[in-house]
């Protein structure tokens, strides 16, 4: 079983937008997706992604952003065994009133398997800061700092 698709919008304040897909072999196939956005507040956009083998195969994804008071920013991730399997992500931000900021994680085995996440964050009204975080069962730690930055209220 294959398919495809395409779709798009233009104009009325949603700017202009584009969707492509397929797949092949039904629910548990290959599949592929793509899509970006133009304007309409929302500066640029642009995502992809794909997955291999249904909810407990092989799925990837990516995107970015720029512009729409966001910014620039990008992520990507992946995950292979669904979830209590393999997942990774990462991403970054700069700008668009945030500073810089990126941060990482991973996790192994579901709610009560492996997790790790580390992170960090300057300027944009929020200092200087890192975090490193990690989870074992049910068992939890975090280590942080952060100097400076807006106090929340």
């Amino acid at each position: 079983m294959a398919g495809m698709y395409a779709d798009g919008h233009l104009g009325s304040g949603q700017g202009t937008g584009y969707n492509v897909g397929g797949h092949l072999g039904g629910e548990h196939g290959l599949g592929v997706q793509a899509g970006g956005q133009l304007g309409g507040g929302q500066g640029i956009g642009v995502h992809a992604g794909g997955h291999l083998g249904g909810q407990h195969g092989l799925g990837v994804q990516a995107g970015g952003q720029l512009g729409g008071g966001q910014g620039i920013g990008v992520h990507a991730g992946g995950h292979l065994g669904g979830q209590h399997g393999l997942g990774v992500q990462a991403g970054g931000q700069l700008g668009g009133g945030q500073g810089i900021g990126v941060h990482a994680g991973g996790h192994l085995g579901g709610q009560h398997g492996l997790g790790v996440q580390a992170g960090g964050q300057l300027g944009g009204g929020q200092g200087i800061g890192a975090h490193l975080g990690g989870k074992l069962g049910k068992y939890t730690g975090h280590l942080g700092f952060k100097f400076g930055g807006k106090e929340n209220a």
